[in-house]
């Protein structure tokens, strides 16, 4: 969709995506899922940074779960701050119709991405894989730590009736104060882990209720397996890569084109199965009418529930309206007169 020329001394980057994806990705968006971004490498002389995300209107028949769709990517050559911009500013062009408070972007720590995403979408709430930061806890505390003593730590982060199980905000802060005090002198885990599970793990599930208790990147880890396996593992020139990954839109054009007649190794989600027709149907409708059906699908937003949910999480009750009328009021709120109904007289027997 663009190519990129940042400097004469590299080739330039190149974004690609399909209409197709594109759509898809809005539909993510609205239906609320983690957008997840990851860097891939080993796969040619230039990186490639995928775009990944499950599809909720669309379960895997073999094992019953939502599967994975690959959006936009970025061709690139560094790792810096103003290559990811470019991708995310494409983005937000792409993206301008959207409400970013829907908008959940997913990733590791790394620093150019996530800073590129944070400007490209201050509304859009980040949240950071939960492996990636145990994974670099381990490592990091491991230097000044034993191993009995980094295990505690982790399993008081980490563990089931870790922190990150707080039910709010406030035994969130408590279990902070105590690791702080226990463990004066370590920089990394006041000043960097502790600030990330709060910002980037805790609070966004308190802001998205359906997120999980931790977010894993396993979106991006599992196609990044799909690609490699698509060039049997072999390193690509950048033509042939970009052939590949196109293929691999192709295939999965085709497969979420099967499920509308459940004919693929897919099938659509129960809220999304108003838009299903037989297989005989489907063969008897005339190209436009299938690409049109496959647009309507891409674009298929599952009907929200009308609840209201608490910031802690605790107390869930049904939508109410806007406004509390009066019984036979027609007229808007500011200026109505109110009609009462019909009187009725009290009989005495």
């Amino acid at each position: 969709k663009e190519v990129i020329t940042t400097s004469s001394s590299k080739p330039p980057s190149i974004i690609l995506y399909t209409d197709l994806q594109m759509t898809l990705l809005k539909s993510a968006i609205a239906a609320g899922t983690v957008i997840g971004i990851d860097r891939t490498f080993n796969l040619s002389s230039c990186y490639l940074t995928p775009i990944c995300f499950p599809n909720v209107n669309l379960v895997t028949k073999q094992t019953g779960t939502s599967p994975v769709m690959l959006g936009p990517m970025l061709m690139h050559w560094d790792g810096s701050f103003d290559s990811y911009h470019k991708f995310t500013s494409h983005l937000q062009a792409k993206l301008a119709d959207i409400d970013q408070t829907n908008l959940i972007f997913g990733s590791d720590e790394e620093y150019a991405a996530v800073k590129a995403m944070k400007l490209s979408f201050p509304n859009a709430t980040r949240v950071l894989c939960a492996k990636h930061l145990k994974d670099n806890a381990v490592d990091n505390l491991g230097k000044t730590l034993a191993q009995p003593d980094v295990s505690k730590i982790i399993n008081k982060l980490f563990g089931e009736s870790g922190i990150l199980s707080s039910e709010d905000q406030v035994t969130f802060d408590e279990i902070r104060q105590e690791l702080v005090t226990a463990h004066p002198d370590m920089p990394y885990l006041h000043d960097r882990l502790l600030p990330n599970l709060d910002q980037f793990v805790f609070r966004p599930r308190l802001k998205h209720p359906h997120l999980p208790r931790v977010w894993f990147n396993n979106c991006n880890e599992s196609y990044n397996n799909v690609i490699k396996r698509a060039t049997d593992w072999v390193v690509q020139k950048v033509p042939d890569l970009i052939t590949k990954l196109f293929e691999l839109e192709q295939d999965q054009t085709r497969d979420v084109r099967g499920a509308l007649s459940c004919s693929g190794k897919y099938t659509l989600s129960p809220q999304a199965t108003v838009l299903q027709v037989s297989y005989e149907t489907w063969t008897q409708l005339t190209p436009d009418q299938r690409s049109r059906r496959l647009l309507k699908l891409a674009n298929f937003k599952p009907k929200t529930s009308s609840s209201l949910t608490s910031t802690g999480g605790h107390l869930t009750i049904p939508g109410v309206s806007r406004v509390a009328q009066k019984p036979g009021q027609r007229k808007r709120t500011k200026n109505c007169k109110t009609v009462s109904g019909p009187s009725k007289k009290l009989k005495v027997t």
